[in-house]
């Protein structure tokens, strides 16, 4: 959504009330927007990369991603993660819980079987056990997967729902 420097001008009635624009898209029906995060994200992007996050949002659209998938923004061979909601670890893994599970998680020498949906950064469907109809399985610590991945199913428990991005 296009918003424009003459709309925050007129809202600006001199009162020294500071405007924060932001696309009505940004808030679901029904919701309060978040002033506070709109500002921080407006103050840490710049002009190029708002574009570049915009052209990224209508691509997501276009491929159903889910609602609240990352956007990814190339820096020269380097990829830059923008995921509100989402955790980075130290070790550079970027994840975001939606159900916690139970009991201890899994580690290496351990089979565990799993369904997944993997997506492109640009949110379109790679590959997914649920078009498969049969969930995958594998043994961890013997190098099996794409090393995110492994790290990613390792800090889950049984039943757990995580969304990995691997950059």
């Amino acid at each position: 959504a296009e918003t424009s420097a003459a709309a925050a001008e007129a809202a600006d009635d001199g009162a020294g009330e500071e405007v924060t624009e932001m696309a009505f898209d940004d808030v679901a029906v029904g919701q309060t927007p978040d002033i506070s995060a709109q500002k921080e994200k407006n103050a840490s992007v710049t002009e190029l990369d708002q574009r570049t996050i915009d052209n990224n949002q209508r691509i997501k659209q276009y491929n159903n991603a889910p609602a609240d998938f990352p956007t990814f923004v190339r820096e020269g061979y380097d990829v830059r993660v923008l995921a509100p909601g989402y955790t980075t670890q130290a070790d550079g893994l970027v994840f975001k819980d939606f159900q916690v599970g139970t009991g201890v998680s899994p580690t290496d020498g351990q089979e565990v079987t799993f369904n997944y949906i993997a997506y492109n950064e640009s949110g379109g469907t790679i590959d997914s056990t649920y078009r498969k109809g049969i969930p995958a399985n594998t043994r961890l610590g013997i190098n099996g997967m794409i090393p995110g991945f492994e790290i990613g199913i390792k800090g889950m428990k049984i039943g757990g729902r995580r969304r990995v991005v691997v950059p």
